[in-house]
């Protein structure tokens, strides 16, 4: 899904219940809010550090297997 698809969404969702033009701009803010930090947390790339190794399963040529 992409940016657009999901702002689409929301659009037809607040129509359908018929929301008040404030409660229309409080939850597209909100969604704003959180479509920055979904796309934020895309760009992190994952590094070593970011898992915890239990055991080395295997050594070959080419580096470890752990897990």
């Amino acid at each position: 899904m992409n940016c657009l698809y999901r702002q689409q969404k929301l659009e037809k969702v607040m129509d359908q219940e018929g929301l008040a033009d404030e409660e229309k701009r409080m939850r597209r803010s909100e969604h704003a809010r959180k479509e920055t930090e979904f796309l934020r947390l895309k760009r992190t790339r994952l590094g070593l550090e970011d898992f915890e190794s239990l055991k080395v399963i295997g050594r070959g040529a080419f580096g470890e297997v752990k897990y």
